[in-house]
């Protein structure tokens, strides 16, 4: 019979700090729990689904590891010892645990658990973000969620620095990280919005750059394409081209609804006013259109949650408006 050392303290000593050779095998711990729970090695190997042979070994291998003998085996019958029955005590837990971690990794793996880390510019806020956030919670309730809102350059530095998981955008922002995933979501024409009655309206034609940069125009900011379009400006241009910036569409809207202000940018932005009539989208002649993006890294385009967002995402979109008819044409 192996020697049974007695020390000061069990747990101590079944809790000593071991070389990774020494280390207790969760099924170890499941067997010791079954083998004190029926009381016999050929019932606890049936429910293991080892034979009587292999378990026995199984526990030898592991008194020979621990130095401790767990269980007096006599008569027919094994009893544990205090080693085996510390074991068998917290075994439950130790087990229960181990479960619920798998199942939580899992999960993480899945995207139903864990934290995610998402960003929005000013239009993706209100489209796709607005629908799409309550549509997570619901797909995956137990998701952490973490939503800030920053200006579209910033977002996609943020997110190549490594403070966002996901970010929602305008292509343009992503063009200087080539290596970033991307995953168009919402597309809108961009429009331009005044106050009914507002002098343009007397052109009856869609505005050039010139026409619409008589006026104040007010927009979260300006972007390239729309400096293309532009061309070069002239000074009182330029400033009428940056007069009011803002991030909130709201306040853009009010500033067109309350000054000779133009307001521009995606037309969903501006569907509120528009339906009650207390604005009128005029039309223009740059062709572009709004483009909202899903950005992530390559790493993070490998979680199936990302992946999930992203579907969740497209299936929000919303349908581009009918073209904008011109007033007395």
């Amino acid at each position: 019979m192996m020697p049974r050392p007695t020390p000061p303290n069990d747990e101590a000593h079944l809790s000593r700090g071991w070389d990774s050779d020494d280390l207790i095998e969760l099924k170890h711990v499941e067997q010791v729990v079954e083998v004190c729970r029926t009381g016999a090695i050929t019932d606890a190997a049936r429910n293991l689904s080892l034979t009587q042979p292999a378990l026995s070994k199984s526990i030898a291998r592991l008194e020979q590891q621990l130095g401790v003998q767990l269980f007096d085996r006599g008569g027919g019958s094994v009893r544990p010892t205090r080693y085996g029955q510390l074991l068998a005590d917290k075994g439950p837990a130790l087990l229960g645990s181990a479960s619920a971690l798998r199942q939580e990794i899992a999960l993480l793996a899945t995207g139903a658990s864990g934290r995610l880390r998402m960003g929005a510019g000013p239009a993706s806020r209100i489209k796709p973000l607005k629908a799409l956030i309550p549509a997570i919670v619901q797909k995956f309730p137990l998701l952490k969620l973490e939503v800030r809102e920053e200006n579209g350059d910033s977002l996609v530095q943020a997110m190549a620095e490594g403070r966002y998981d996901i970010v929602f955008s305008y292509y343009e922002s992503a063009r200087p990280f080539g290596e970033l995933m991307r995953v168009k979501v919402v597309e809108d024409r961009r429009a331009a919005v005044v106050r009914p009655g507002h002098p343009a309206l007397d052109l009856r034609r869609a505005l050039t750059p010139r026409d619409l940069l008589k006026f104040p125009l007010a927009s979260a900011g300006s972007i390239p394409a729309f400096r293309e379009w532009a061309g070069v400006m002239s000074p009182e241009e330029l400033r009428n081209a940056g007069a009011i910036l803002c991030e909130d569409y709201d306040i853009i809207a009010d500033c067109a609804r309350t000054s000779d202000a133009i307001a521009w940018g995606p037309r969903f932005a501006f569907e509120g006013p528009l339906g009650r009539g207390e604005l009128v989208e005029i039309a223009i002649t740059w062709p572009a259109k709004y483009a909202c993006w899903m950005l992530t890294t390559e790493a993070h385009w490998k979680l199936p949650v990302v992946k999930a967002i992203a579907e969740l995402a497209k299936s929000l979109a919303p349908r581009e408006a009918a073209p904008v008819a011109i007033a007395g044409a």
